[in-house]
């Protein structure tokens, strides 16, 4: 599994913030990048912080992984 993150700031209508996540599996740490990115959307989500989300998931993840995020 690939995993990338990008945070973005635009600085039109003060600050905007965004998270992307690619996931594809395909590796011997498959699991461990699910596990990575469900970490921190949950820490974002507790943090309670006002960005945008994305996760950009191949169709070879498995669907109960797409569902838990």
């Amino acid at each position: 599994m690939l995993l990338g993150f990008w945070h973005v700031s635009g600085v039109k209508e003060g600050k905007r913030n965004a998270y992307a996540m690619v996931m594809y599996v395909g590796t011997p740490k498959d699991y461990e990048f699910y596990i990575a990115i469900l970490v921190l959307l949950k820490s974002l989500a507790t943090l309670d912080v006002e960005i945008d989300l994305a996760v950009i998931a191949s169709l070879d993840v498995p669907p109960r992984w797409i569902r838990a995020l």
